[in-house]
């Protein structure tokens, strides 16, 4: 790491703690050629911090365990109190991969269901395939009005439908915001102590429609700022190519409207910020597990059957590519296998089971 990236990596970080202003973000990749991509990350902060003003350039990890500092581009207001902070930068790998983009800044805006975790660092986190023969732009997400806008007491519809410019397919999960220790930005993990909105008040329905991105919260009960944070997934041709963690802030607020008969209390799906740990799929009768996973040097697949079948398992790269394959020819329920992938570069990969004319697949991430 060149000096001055050091530097200014450290100066960040004694940012004081009491200048809050990070509300949510995102970090978008667009090809531009080759192994060229430009690279956008999107901050929304409060623009009431003096701390918005001086961050003129944020330290973003490649992916490949180095720091680049990106400068800003521009900054726009929206609702009055919250700003659009854009940094862009360019940068070439050198060759085709999967690559882990990632921030980690201080100074986190405390929120209802993730109050203590305002000495925390803010980070986000898209994974995205370098590949000369596949140009692509991640999706783009933006903070629309009606999260800064939701009544008490009221059934409220947000939408996280992002927008993709190559027309490939999308999927939404709810996850939980990621930090990461101030020396360790390329190396976020899930912040333990976040609650879902409605688990706050333990009152109400909080679901994210996994196909429309379609977010309905019925109904906050509670006035005040909430974090919210999906994963969203991008597909092409069937085969995952990027994921990006999306955290934004949704404001709930005591206003005119008629109220909302209050559902039962029942728990936010919880889903893993990067991997899910088990794969089922009730209509072909199949359950895949991994451990552990995120993975370092080798995991465990384990494939449960409804009936006594073989298998093929195959662990493909988001090119599509195959990495490894095992063939499992005596006829069971229950199979299980062990994968290398020591030798394997970081990354996201995707173990697929074949049962037949059954297909299950399931999301391995190596560390």
């Amino acid at each position: 790491m060149k000096t001055y990236t050091l530097i200014a990596l450290l100066c960040l970080m004694a940012a004081p703690a009491w200048a809050t202003h990070l509300l949510g973000g995102q970090i978008q990749a667009k090809n531009i050629s080759g192994n060229t991509y430009e690279i956008t990350v999107v901050l929304y902060t409060d623009a009431g911090s003096t701390a918005t003003n001086a961050m003129t350039t944020i330290p973003l990890c490649t992916g490949i365990g180095d720091l680049i500092n990106v400068p800003r581009l521009s900054q726009i207001a929206i609702n009055g109190n919250i700003l659009v902070n854009l940094f862009r930068t360019k940068y070439t790998y050198s060759g085709p991969g999967v690559y882990r983009l990632s921030v980690g800044i201080e100074n986190r805006v405390p929120m209802a269901n993730l109050s203590q975790a305002i000495g925390s660092v803010f980070s986000l986190v898209t994974t995205i395939q370098t590949r000369s023969i596949t140009q692509n732009t991640t999706p783009i997400f933006e903070l629309g009005e009606a999260f800064l806008r939701v009544g008490t007491n009221q059934r409220t519809l947000l939408s996280f439908r992002a927008t993709d410019t190559d027309g490939d397919s999308l999927t939404y999960s709810l996850t939980k915001p990621l930090t990461n220790t101030p020396t360790s930005i390329c190396q976020p993990f899930a912040l333990d102590v976040y609650q879902y909105p409605n688990d706050v008040s333990k009152k109400g329905t909080y679901k994210l429609n996994a196909r429309t991105g379609e977010l309905v919260w019925d109904a906050p009960t509670m006035a005040g700022q909430y974090s919210a944070v999906i994963l969203i997934r991008e597909w092409r041709a069937g085969t995952l190519i990027s994921e990006s963690h999306v955290e934004t802030v949704i404001r709930v607020q005591d206003k005119a409207g008629t109220p909302s008969p209050i559902p039962p209390y029942e728990p936010a799906a919880e889903v893993s910020a990067l991997v899910t740990a088990i794969e089922t799929d009730t209509e072909s009768g199949l359950v895949l597990t991994v451990s552990p996973n995120p993975v370092q040097s080798q995991f465990v697949a384990r494939l449960r059957s409804n009936r006594a079948a073989k298998a093929t398992l195959q662990l493909l790269d988001l090119s599509g590519r195959v990495v490894a394959e095992k063939a499992l020819t005596r006829p069971n329920i229950d199979h299980e296998t062990t994968f290398s992938v020591e030798n394997l570069p970081s990354g996201l990969y995707v173990l697929k089971a074949e049962v037949g004319s059954r297909v299950i697949s399931q999301k391995v991430m190596k560390q």
